[in-house]
């Protein structure tokens, strides 16, 4: 699928571009389908010199680590996985990053509020056995109470963490 999206592109440079000839190269692969590309064939290949209607031959892009020619294709390509990129990074900063600290805000203000409600339970129990076994019962709860919001909390803190170092490797955050 990918040949043929970037048959395509190609086709689409070829008629498109302002200059002269352009080589094209007619590639089959092992299963009989048929390619279009600008670079030559792994194997046996033909060639065409496509001319469009200025007669004017294009000047070639060379890449500025390499003197190897980038093709139309190619450097479109660049450009949208560039685009791509920075769109993810701008996400993250402006969207997933904030939502990831505000979850956690939330999960520890809910923590906190449960904590502090079984607290207050537990200060209201009453001197005696029955109060008492209450008492033991609530300390269970708080317990659990405080390993499920310490387990919870850390997958929070891992996903941002994530997130964080996804947007340095995207040329960094403003965060």
């Amino acid at each position: 699928m990918r040949a043929f999206g970037r048959t395509i592109v190609v086709a689409a440079a070829i008629c498109l571009s302002p200059g002269g000839a352009w080589a094209v190269y007619k590639c089959a692969d092992g299963n009989g389908r048929i390619a279009f590309q600008d670079t030559p064939c792994p194997g046996a290949g033909t060639q065409f010199d496509v001319k469009p209607a200025g007669g004017i031959a294009p000047a070639r892009e060379h890449t500025s680590s390499s003197n190897v020619p980038q093709s139309e294709a190619d450097r479109l390509e660049r450009i949208v996985s560039d685009s791509q990129k920075q769109r993810r990074k701008l996400e993250i900063e402006a969207r997933l990053l904030p939502d990831a600290e505000a979850a956690m805000r939330t999960l520890r203000n809910q923590c906190d509020g449960q904590m502090a409600a079984l607290r207050a339970q537990k200060g209201a129990a009453n001197n005696n056995l029955a109060g008492a076994t209450w008492e033991v019962s609530l300390s269970g709860e708080m317990s659990a109470v405080a390993t499920r919001c310490d387990t919870r909390q850390r997958e929070l803190r891992q996903d941002y963490d994530a997130l964080a170092r996804e947007c340095a490797a995207l040329a960094g955050c403003k965060r």
